[in-house]
């Protein structure tokens, strides 16, 4: 599980819809997210934990990744 932050600075609420997010690992699309529809209220953040499943295909995936993997540590960029 990961914990995301989406802030509204603006005067007045922020109301978004259910969203997509996809996880990228060097570039590369190796898993997706969804984000539910919140609304946020003026000037504040509201912190929320996302679940997904990071994976590749055996033959598609760089043996970076898979050994990244293997050893526990992988550094992904999140952007939705």
């Amino acid at each position: 599980a990961m914990e995301i932050r989406i802030e509204n600075p603006n005067f007045g609420f922020y109301e978004f819809p259910t969203s997509k997010g996809d996880v990228m690992y060097n570039g590369r699309l190796v898993g997706e997210l969804k984000i539910n529809g919140q609304r946020v209220a003026s000037y504040s953040a509201i912190r929320r934990e996302v679940r997904t499943e990071v994976s590749y295909k055996d033959n598609q995936g760089p043996s970076v990744l898979k050994n990244d993997i293997n050893r526990g540590l992988i550094i992904l960029k999140i952007g939705a």
